[in-house]
């Protein structure tokens, strides 16, 4: 993106979805654990970080993609 950091980029992105940034990070690189009398939240490793990232991506685009099919 032409220099931009990510989270620049993050934020732009999060301007045109109307998403709040700061939970955007947090759902991308954490998972929550919940046992049956708690629940914990696990930082991801920056290799599963990306994995969730890209995850989050093709989730978009397949629901873009299958929006435009309608």
């Amino acid at each position: 993106m032409g220099g931009e950091n990510s989270a620049t980029a993050g934020a732009k992105f999060c301007a045109l979805v109307g998403v709040d940034y700061e939970q955007l990070v947090k759902s991308v690189t954490s998972r929550d654990v919940s046992t049956k009398w708690e629940t914990v939240v696990k930082k991801l490793r920056p290799d599963d970080a990306v994995d969730s990232r890209d995850a989050l991506a093709k989730a978009l685009c397949v629901r873009r993609s299958i929006r435009e099919w309608k």
